[in-house]
């Protein structure tokens, strides 16, 4: 999504989109927020990066797994499925795997 700040914009990346519809569902039990989050999570006109969604993608499947967190669990289950493909579908290119996971070992080692 983009805003129009006046001279600044705001991106909202695909995977911030998605926790963000999560977070309402979980905390209003509307599942309309959840049916725009499946809908999403198969659109494939929205752009996910390794960099900037990996991590994001990874969080909101472990969440979705986590006791209670998100109901009913059908429509979790769902999530869940079309998430894994989502992050499978980021790593085709192993390079970017290489290099995310090169740019954490330093991390590691520099703090």
């Amino acid at each position: 999504m983009l805003w129009d700040l006046g001279n600044a914009s705001l991106h909202l990346s695909g995977s911030d989109g998605l926790s963000l519809l999560l977070e309402w569902w979980s905390q209003s039990d509307i599942g309309e927020f959840a049916d725009i989050a499946l809908a999403m999570a198969q659109d494939e006109s929205i752009s996910l990066s390794p960099w900037r969604d990996g991590a994001r993608l990874l969080t909101l499947i472990l969440e979705l797994h986590g006791s209670g967190y998100f109901d009913p669990v059908r429509r979790a289950n769902e999530l869940i499925n079309m998430l894994d493909d989502l992050v499978a579908g980021l790593f085709d290119d192993s390079d970017d795997l290489r290099a995310m996971s090169d740019l954490r070992r330093r991390e590691i080692l520099l703090s």
